[in-house]
């Protein structure tokens, strides 16, 4: 005998093998397509990295809207590190997510957990997994896909070295930079 399901399905059931499957067998989401996505914060701590050689803040947040709406989006950003370059890459971001915040002084990172605003998807190959997934390579106001301005009178950055000091290897590592040729 039928349930009450029956009644609300499309030929009064559901053959699970008609539909695609929300994951792989490994319970792992197909990445979401490129491009800025509202999103919600949900956690944002700071705690040690890896390596417990520097500090850094990680970021949890639901996308909110009609597409892919609940999935998690995960960032880490750096605080402190032996490298000057990632602090200062992690410093920029920083200020691009206070800026898409709306926040003018960050200085607690509980002031970002229910912010709304859009951040930037990108598809990679996970490095751990080696299987495709989201990162995170930007932030905007909700809704504009715009980056925030950067006030005038305002630097949108503190340069860490001189452009042309900045290193191709990592100084603490020894490996190659992203944006090194």
């Amino acid at each position: 005998m039928a349930g009450d399901i029956a009644q609300h399905l499309d030929g009064g059931g559901l053959n699970p093998d008609d539909v695609e499957p929300l994951n792989d067998n490994d319970g792992n989401f197909p990445p979401m397509p490129v491009g800025y996505r509202g999103v919600e914060i949900k956690k944002a701590v700071v705690r040690a990295n890896n390596n417990k050689n520097g500090v850094g803040l990680d970021i949890e947040a639901d996308v909110i809207g009609p597409d892919h709406a609940n999935r998690k989006v995960f960032k880490w950003i750096n605080i402190t590190n032996p490298s000057t370059a990632c602090m200062g890459m992690g410093r920029r971001e920083l200020g691009e997510l206070s800026r898409a915040c709306g926040i003018k002084f960050f200085d607690n990172e509980d002031e970002l957990l229910g912010k709304q605003l859009d951040m930037k998807l990108i598809i990679e190959k996970n490095k751990k997994t080696d299987k495709l997934d989201n990162s995170v390579k930007g932030y905007a106001i909700l809704g504009t896909g715009t980056p925030a301005a950067v006030p005038a009178g305002e630097s949108a950055t503190t340069p860490q070295t001189a452009p042309d000091e900045t290193p191709k290897n990592d100084p603490a590592t020894g490996k190659k930079m992203p944006w090194a040729k």
